[in-house]
């Protein structure tokens, strides 16, 4: 039974939890009470520039058209994937219906695209990020990384997770036996010889774009994209042809965030309200409206834009 008693409530009980055993508990905690949408917006395009810098991969997002035309309602679709597994856990039976709904769109893409959904490391990498994210930005700030109560947690969580998903050739194979193997499997992945398209170009400036327009209003959109430089690991920034952040700002950005992870740790009080239950109010559920009413009106005029110039 959660008891939701005191600002710093989900620590307390996961303290009282097992990660060999509660790990779908422990995982709908952290993400349900205490991230928001900014970190997993973030997130969401950090790690999706990381997964497309294989050039079937940019080129995948560039088929559908989705990733730059409707940059607000993607995310908003992505995120309602990712809230409910994170909240309900891969035992649930909503979650392996989603995923299953998930792995049916991939399956009617590959129909377009033959084997670009036949790598397994393709799927590996994606579930391996949903765990690393924060670890290595709190790395990268100088805090710890994620405790080894986390560690084995979100291991065990992504790996029945990864069984419910399927490539062209079957289930996945070869998900690591461990989060260390996690962090060896994604670092192979990265340090890979890949070659800069224009498909990746595109998609990488775009994601960088959806996350700086959600967030902060025009003045301020040069700060929210040195955020996201920031956070991107350098290689994957070279491999997109983005630049280098600002050394100052991208200093601040680091400061900023050690800051607010320490004071998260310490003082600032969990969320009453799963995240599920936040997006779930009539204010979100028109706010999401407007994005995606804002989404159409720009490619509208994007494509009014390509049809004068040709």
């Amino acid at each position: 039974m959660t008891t939701k008693r005191g600002k710093r409530w989900v620590e307390a009980e996961i303290a009282r939890l097992d990660p060999e055993v509660d790990y779908e508990k422990i995982i709908s905690l952290i993400v349900g009470y205490q991230l928001n949408e900014f970190v997993l917006n973030l997130s969401y395009a950090v790690s999706f520039m990381n997964v497309i810098q294989a050039s079937h991969g940019s080129e995948t997002l560039m088929h559908t058209r989705k990733v730059v035309d409707h940059q607000q309602k993607r995310f908003d679709d992505s995120l309602d994937y990712l809230v409910e597994w994170y909240v309900l856990g891969p035992s649930h039976e909503r979650v392996r219906k989603s995923v299953t709904r998930l792995n049916r769109r991939h399956m009617a893409i590959a129909k377009q695209l033959p084997g670009y959904f036949a790598d397994h490391d393709d799927f590996i990498q994606p579930l391996a990020l949903m765990a690393l994210f924060s670890h290595r930005l709190r790395i990268s700030v100088g805090l710890p990384g994620m405790p080894d109560n986390l560690q084995v947690a979100f291991h065990h969580w992504l790996r029945d997770l990864s069984k419910l998903f399927e490539t062209e050739t079957g289930p996945i194979q070869g998900f690591p036996e461990d989060f260390d193997g996690i962090v060896t499997f994604a670092e192979k992945f990265e340090n890979r010889d890949y070659p800069t398209t224009e498909h990746g170009r595109t998609s990488a400036a775009a994601l960088v774009q959806q996350f700086v327009e959600r967030w902060f209003p025009r003045p301020l959109r040069p700060a929210g994209r040195t955020i996201v430089l920031t956070v991107t690991p350098e290689k994957v920034r070279r491999v997109h042809g983005l630049p280098d952040p600002n050394p100052v700002g991208a200093r601040l950005v680091r400061l900023g965030f050690r800051l607010l992870l320490s004071a998260q740790e310490r003082f600032l009080p969990d969320s009453s309200t799963l995240i599920s239950e936040r997006r779930a109010t009539d204010k979100y559920r028109e706010q999401r409206g407007i994005r995606a009413a804002g989404d159409a009106a720009a490619a509208t005029r994007a494509g009014a834009g390509a049809a004068t110039r040709a």
